[in-house]
């Protein structure tokens, strides 16, 4: 699969695949998240969410945790990822 974009991502979520819209069949969700230095984004969907850093610096939070994450390039540096599970209470 390849994903192109010729005018460039957006800062923000860029949707992909919607799960709830036309992409029902893939069964996820799936986009591109572009941050500029010092933003944040915060995400309270209760779906299962799998994050992973392309290149730059992130502080992660999740359920009481924190870790800080760098990556240079996506192709020559090894990859960072974050899985977390939600389960409805």
């Amino acid at each position: 699969m390849i994903i192109k974009n010729k005018n460039g991502f957006k800062q923000g979520y860029n949707s992909i695949t919607d799960m709830d819209g036309k992409d029902q069949d893939i069964m996820m969700d799936f986009g591109i998240l572009k941050l500029s230095n010092s933003s944040t984004y915060s995400e309270e969907s209760q779906k299962e969410k799998a994050i992973l850093l392309l290149y730059g610096e992130v502080e992660l939070e999740w359920d009481g945790k924190r870790q800080v994450i760098q990556r240079g390039s996506y192709i020559d540096d090894n990859p960072w990822m974050l899985n977390v599970l939600k389960i409805p209470v």
